[in-house]
């Protein structure tokens, strides 16, 4: 580490212990550990850590003082009471959307705009919708199924079609073989050639402006069952944050895809029971729906992230101004007293998924919850249908959970061999 960075960690420490001094109040537990270093080799590290020092303690992030908070009645409350000193950590879009993206926006603004992105969301048609998507992601496997090379890279390059395409058509109504859907999926490639592109660029300004003058003809095709039709005449700032969700979102769910493939070969048990199921509206698709919710339990759902704009007293502890908030979700999620044998896969604890109440939360703890949680789970169930409703599969490879750029998901070597299912739809 440079030295000048050392430097600049020591001054925050010192200033976070001298400002803990001014207020008489101490920081939260817990020895200052890298934990982003630490827990690429122990999953379990937060878990572990909790038990040593309780439900909030603090560590080191990114070189930065981070107080970690374990327990989802406790990290609402923090989220709740300290909104106004508290800051999403995302990437930074002022560059190229005039208001930013909406997980920073602050008062009015955030409400505008999410009030109106909510509402275009519950006017989706959610069973056309996913009628589409499995058909396209049937097309993709079939393809995958009958191709010579089969190992990981094709695998996941197979995925990110299919949540590229996925995406393309719920936010633009853009579907495979239409010319619109090829333009979006060469800027698309642009803004992010090798996966999402934090550092906003001169390659990501020009594909930024190559997508968006493209979905402005889009927005005045005939209705469609899409957001941007919904959300039409859509401004520069809620166009750029529906263009920057795609490109979040089809990293996200190329990982999410790849985790109900290894959990699909690794639970045989489950597929006939989702192809059962295959021809039902997806709103009576319990087992369906119950495994997509048992993986989010289990794997993608990790962690909220805050900037601590100013200092606070939470719980008798001070949080220093310019520290992380990690509020905890995936380790929220292991707690034995609400899911017994909490790291055991079994969809059926979902088969009545009310009986979890405010500790299953895999899409936000505060008041925000994502107002794209629905759109996610009727895309997961309908991939989850095309894959397991139609073939068997072999895993290849451990795919071994392994913490990437911004999740952790299975190991690069996991690969699926598809053989198809007899009497399949």
């Amino acid at each position: 580490m440079p030295t000048n960075e050392v430097g600049l960690r020591r001054l925050r420490v010192a200033r976070a212990y001298l400002g803990a001094m001014w207020r008489r109040r101490p920081l939260p537990p817990g020895t200052l550990v890298p934990l982003d270093v630490l827990e690429r080799g122990n999953r379990h590290i937060l878990l572990d850590r909790a038990r040593t020092y309780g439900p909030i303690f603090k560590a080191l992030m990114q070189d930065r003082l981070v107080v970690c908070v374990i327990g989802g009645d406790v990290g609402r409350r923090l989220l709740r009471e300290q909104a106004d000193a508290l800051q999403p950590v995302t990437i930074q879009l002022e560059s190229l959307v005039p208001r930013g993206f909406m997980r920073q926006m602050q008062g009015d603004t955030h409400r505008k705009y999410r009030r109106l992105l909510v509402g275009a969301c519950q006017h989706l048609d959610m069973e056309i919708l996913a009628t589409r998507i499995e058909a396209a992601a049937a097309d993709q496997l079939a393809a995958f199924a009958a191709s010579s090379v089969q190992d990981g890279p094709a695998w996941s390059e197979t995925l990110s079609r299919i949540a590229t395409g996925a995406l393309l058509d719920a936010f633009f109504g853009a579907r495979p073989g239409e010319e619109a859907f090829d333009d979006l999926v060469e800027g698309y490639h642009k803004l992010g050639p090798h996966g999402f592109v934090a550092t906003i660029a001169p390659n990501q300004v020009s594909a930024f402006r190559l997508l968006s003058a493209r979905l402005r003809m889009l927005e005045k095709a005939p209705e469609s069952t899409c957001l941007l039709a919904r959300l039409a005449p859509a401004d520069d700032t809620m166009l750029g944050n529906l263009i920057y969700m795609v490109e979040l979102g089809r990293y996200d769910l190329r990982s999410l895809f790849r985790w109900i493939s290894k959990y699909a070969a690794e639970n045989p048990e489950w597929l006939p029971r989702v192809a059962a199921e295959i021809g039902l509206p997806v709103s009576a698709r319990p087992a369906t729906r119950a495994f997509v919710l048992e993986l989010l339990r289990l794997e993608q759902s990790e962690r909220l992230m805050r900037n601590v704009r100013r200092g606070f007293v939470f719980d008798g502890f001070y949080v220093p101004r310019g520290a992380l908030v990690r509020a905890c979700m995936w380790e929220n999620h292991k707690d034995p007293d609400a899911f017994p044998a909490p790291f055991a896969f079994d969809p059926s604890r979902f088969l009545n998924p009310s009986q979890f109440g405010d500790s299953y939360s895999p899409f936000g703890l505060d008041h925000h919850q994502c107002p794209l949680s629905s759109l996610s789970i009727h895309v997961a169930m309908a991939f989850l249908t095309a894959l397991a409703g139609r073939y068997t599969l072999e895993k290849v490879g451990l795919g071994r959970p392994t913490r990437g750029p911004y999740h952790w998901e299975p190991g690069p070597d996991l690969a699926m061999r598809l053989s198809p299912r007899p009497g399949a739809h």
